[in-house]
């Protein structure tokens, strides 16, 4: 059999078994883009058909396609699946009662462009409300730890309707310790992140205005912001030691005028060292304003 022939065969065969799963539920579109992750097994398998003259034998086409369509199916029911939030004003909660033992979370978001708000939640692991575009979300548990992933759609991102009246609302359990990774396009966000107990903060953003309101968060706390021309606003009450290493052309900001000494494009906190709760925040910015707004501590 020729190799051309096997893999036009093949390639069929694949993407009918992906739309059949579809069909019945099991996967959605999205999944087809985690299938593309291995193309480069069709390498190997032109490179298996130069040991005989270009062409692969009848048995070896067998073992191949049953191999690759069950792997096929395989990752289909082992991999958390994709859903599919509609357009329009949706909710979407993860209860307490479902998982039931959970130790950590792990909160990935992309976001086109819109409004964005994020805080805490005292009833469920996570709340969230979204309108406009919608979204796509997958959610798994493992070793303890709940992993949540919530995008728009693709032809949102890529520049359909991309941050048409989008606005999304998302709330996390301050009973867990997070991990979050944020990125959007241009988005007016607002993470109202104190009470929250918190790891790693990722934070990517093309442009837009971002208020960031931390707090009793954690003995220790890294925050990563790259930002394009941005506006970035920072609350942090006065019982927390803060340490900010910005880089990038920022047009202004008022570091200098907050209590606290700046060695080398790095602010540090007067009480840094003594602080039984620091927030270490690095910023890499191409333009924009900076701002840090220390505020009292309350019980």
């Amino acid at each position: 059999m020729r190799i051309s022939t096997f893999i036009m065969g093949l390639l069929l065969i694949l993407i009918g078994t992906c739309l059949f799963l579809n069909n019945l539920g099991y996967i959605s579109l999205g999944f087809i883009r985690q299938i593309y992750n291995f193309w480069p097994v069709l390498l190997i398998i032109i490179g298996l058909s130069f040991f005989w003259k270009g062409r692969i034998p009848h048995w070896l086409a067998f073992v191949l396609i049953v191999a690759l369509t069950g792997g096929v199916i395989a990752l289909a029911f082992l991999t958390p699946q994709l859903n599919q939030i509609t357009n329009g004003e949706t909710y979407l909660t993860v209860d307490r009662s479902d998982y039931s033992e959970l130790s950590s979370g792990e909160l990935d978001v992309k976001f086109g462009g819109g409004k964005l708000y994020l805080g805490p939640s005292p009833n469920s692991w996570f709340e969230g409300e979204f309108k406009g575009s919608g979204a796509v979300y997958s959610l798994d548990e493992k070793n303890k730890k709940l992993k949540l992933s919530i995008r728009q759609p693709d032809n949102f991102i890529w520049g359909i309707r991309r941050g048409v009246n989008n606005h999304w609302n998302m709330r996390l359990s301050h009973e867990l310790p997070w991990d979050i990774s944020l990125e959007a396009g241009a988005v007016e966000g607002d993470l109202q992140l104190y009470g929250i107990p918190l790891q790693d903060v990722e934070v990517k953003l093309g442009a837009g205005d971002l208020t960031m309101k931390f707090g009793e968060n954690g003995e220790d706390v890294s925050v990563l912001i790259k930002a394009g021309a941005s506006n970035l606003n920072i609350e942090v009450p006065d019982n927390t030691g803060i340490r900010i290493e910005i880089k990038g052309a920022l047009t202004s900001t008022n570091l200098k005028d907050i209590d606290g000494f700046i060695i080398n494009d790095t602010y540090v906190s007067p009480d840094y060292d003594a602080a039984s709760s620091r927030i270490d925040i690095k910023v890499e910015m191409g333009v924009g304003n900076f701002n840090l707004k220390r505020f009292p501590f309350t019980l």
